[in-house]
This record gives C-alpha cells, structure tokens and sequence, in this order.
C-alpha cells in the first residue's frame, strides 16, 4: 500500500487479529472494524501478547477496536490512509453502503486494497456449492464478486486507479528466474480479486 509508518489503517472485519498484530509491529495506527465480540476479545488478547513478546507493547495504544460494521461505522470522516479487507469483502452484506462510508473515512488520494477475496464465475456449480456449504456449517455471508462488478462497485462509490496483482510466495529455483511471475503465483489475479484502489 506504500504507506509510511504511522498512517491511519482501518482494518475491516479484522476477526482474531492475526493481521492486526502484524500491522501494529509496523507502527501503523490501526482501527479495527469487527461486528463480533467475541472475535474483538480474541484479537485484543493475541495482538497485546505478540506487541509484548516483542518488546513493543508501547504500541498497542496504537490500535482500537470498534465493535461495528463498516456499513454502520462513525470513523471520522477523512480519518484514514488507507482501508483493507483481508479475506472480507464477500462478508459484505451492502457493498454500496459500505463503500459510500469507506469512501467518507478515507482521505483523498487514501488507498483501499481488497486481499484474497474469490473472483465469482457465474454458473460455475463447483463455487457455488463450496460457498452455499461455508454458509451453512458457519453462518456467516459469502458474496464473492466478479472482477467486472467490484470495479464498477468501487468507481460508482468514489474510486480510481485499479491495480490488480498476483500474490507470490515462497522461493523460486534461479533456474527459473526468468519464467513469468504469473507460474509462480500463489494466488493468480484471473481466479481472485486481489486488488487496490484509490479514494478520489
């Protein structure tokens, strides 16, 4: 996200902190958008014990919980750097609302990056099923979008400047140093929604 340490960072659906806590050990202030409790609890224990473990309990102040959706969020308006979803936008339940809100906490020129979220293939029986199953062993939304639908979602709602990636991981033999990125990708662009985009 090209964010200098110290930015604001609204983490939605940050769920058990996993990712909080490593954005706290980067210096970043960080809000964290979560609608369960019980997850709130988790993530506040989990992310003060890696801060303490590493000698950087001084930043948990640094991080705040806000028990809430992003739809129904009161952040202040053009309170934050930048806005991540991580594995959470197809929990979502009203995209435009949450967008339009997204957009009104952001600064101008502020980045939102949607990581890890399933690009939907309409009428592809194999997604659907897996998704329908999710739903009902978790009772939790899962509302994949189409890579052609979220852009018109975030330019309709206030943003610009799409960058989509692929996510590669791992180490890769010199031998095949020149292959194309896209044969290592973990995650490849085509079949997930790993995206930036910028607030106007």
């Amino acid at each position: 996200m090209d964010l200098d340490p110290g930015s604001t960072i609204v983490e939605v659906r940050s769920g058990a902190g996993w990712l909080t806590e490593i954005l706290a050990g980067l210096h970043y202030q960080v809000e964290c958008i979560e609608p369960a409790e019980t997850m709130i609890a988790a993530a506040k224990e989990r992310v003060a014990g890696f801060l303490a473990a590493h000698a950087m309990g001084g930043l948990l102040p640094r991080v705040r919980w806000h028990c809430t959706t992003l739809e129904e969020s009161e952040l202040p308006n053009g309170s934050a750097d930048a806005m991540l979803f991580f594995e959470s936008f197809h929990h979502i339940i009203d995209e435009h609302t949450a967008l339009k809100n997204a957009h009104r906490i952001m600064k101008p020129g502020a980045v939102l990056c949607i990581l890890g979220d399933a690009n939907w293939n309409p009428g592809h029986q194999g997604q659907e099923s897996f998704w329908q199953e999710e739903m009902d062993r978790f009772g939790t939304l899962e509302s994949p979008f189409t890579h052609g639908y979220l852009e018109h979602a975030l330019m309709k709602n206030g943003f610009v400047r799409f960058q989509r990636y692929h996510s590669v991981n791992g180490l890769v033999p010199i031998e095949r140093g020149t292959d194309p990125v896209r044969g290592f990708a973990q995650l490849d662009a085509e079949t997930v929604n790993l995206i930036t985009a910028r607030r106007l």
